[in-house]
C-alpha cells in the first residue's frame, strides 16, 4: 500500500500544479476505496485476491465497491 500512497500523493501534487487550484486530499475511507479499486484492476477484478492482499473479507470488498 505504501507504493500506492506515494503514487497517489504524487498524482495529487501534479494535479494541483496543472490546475493552480488547491487539491482536496482524500479521506482515509476514500483512499481505501481507491486502493481497493487499484488492486481490483491489477488482479483482473479478482475479489478473492484483492481481499487476501488487503487482509479483509471478500464480502467487505464487494460491499465497499458497490456502496452497500
Amino acid at each position: 500500500m505504501q507504493q500506492f500512497l506515494v503514487y497517489y500523493l504524487d498524482y495529487l501534487a501534479q494535479k494541483q500544479e496543472m490546475t493552480s487550484q488547491p487539491v482536496r486530499f482524500p479521506t482515509l475511507e476514500e483512499l481505501k476505496r481507491e486502493y481497493m479499486a487499484f488492486l481490483l484492476q491489477i488482479t483482473g477484478h479478482n475479489i478473492k485476491k484483492t481481499s487476501e492482499i488487503m487482509d479483509i473479507a471478500e464480502e467487505t470488498v464487494f460491499r465497499k465497491m458497490t456502496g452497500r
